[in-house]
Parts: C-alpha cells; sequence; structure tokens
C-alpha cells in the first residue's frame, strides 16, 4: 500500500518538480507509516506511545498541508490537492491527539477511518 500512497501523483499524471515530490514522497511516507503502525499496536502499547505518534502524525500533517499549498499554485494538480486534503482530514478525524483514555470505541472509530482511507488511495 505504501507504494500506491507515496506515488499517487505520478497515478493522476502531475509532473511535480523533483524538490517537491521529494519532500511529498517523504512526510507522505511517513505519516502512513505512522498510522499504519498505530493500528497494529496492541492496546497497551498505544497508550505507551500515543505521545511519540501525536508529535509524529502532526509534524508530517503540517508539512503536507504545506505541500497542499503548493499544489494549488500546480496546474493540472487539482485532483490530487482534493484528494491530499481529504485524506488529511480524515487522518486528524482519527483523533490521535486524544487525551481521553484509548478505549474500543476510539479503536473502531480509527480503523473505520483508515479504511476509508485505503478506499480514496487505492
Amino acid at each position: 500500500m505504501e507504494k500506491k500512497l507515496g506515488y499517487l501523483w505520478v497515478k493522476e499524471k502531475i509532473k511535480l518538480d523533483s524538490e517537491l515530490e521529494k519532500e511529498m514522497q517523504h512526510h507522505w511516507r511517513n505519516l502512513i507509516a505512522v498510522v499504519n503502525a498505530y493500528l497494529q499496536l496492541k492496546e497497551e502499547k498505544r497508550r505507551n506511545l500515543r505521545a511519540e505518534m501525536q508529535r509524529t502524525v502532526t509534524e508530517h500533517l503540517e508539512e503536507l498541508e504545506k505541500i497542499s499549498q503548493k499544489l494549488e499554485k500546480i496546474e493540472g494538480a487539482e485532483k490530487l490537492n482534493v484528494k491530499l486534503k481529504e485524506i488529511l482530514i480524515i487522518i486528524k478525524e482519527m483523533k490521535f491527539d486524544s487525551q481521553e483514555r484509548e478505549d474500543y470505541s476510539l479503536q473502531k472509530y480509527r480503523e473505520e477511518k483508515f479504511s476509508r482511507l485505503k478506499d480514496l488511495i487505492v
């Protein structure tokens, strides 16, 4: 799945300059790896990693939002940018910044969001 995610702009046949492409690949891969890893952890380990996950997800989300702003200026990148923004919203909705107790409903909610995320990307 990571390969498909990392090359979304290739699928959309959008030519990005090499610097923007490297930047997008880096943050995209890291963000998806963090989300994927989080969903695969056992519940007790999730609690221990919440702060680190929150920091990492937030960092990559912020960078991808900056990339989204750059994409707005690239002709033909509208469809990619709309998809990227939708994906970023879903990841934000996964509530990695939640200070709530990690409960079953929140876990299920995140899994549903991630499933929707996969549907958008593949």
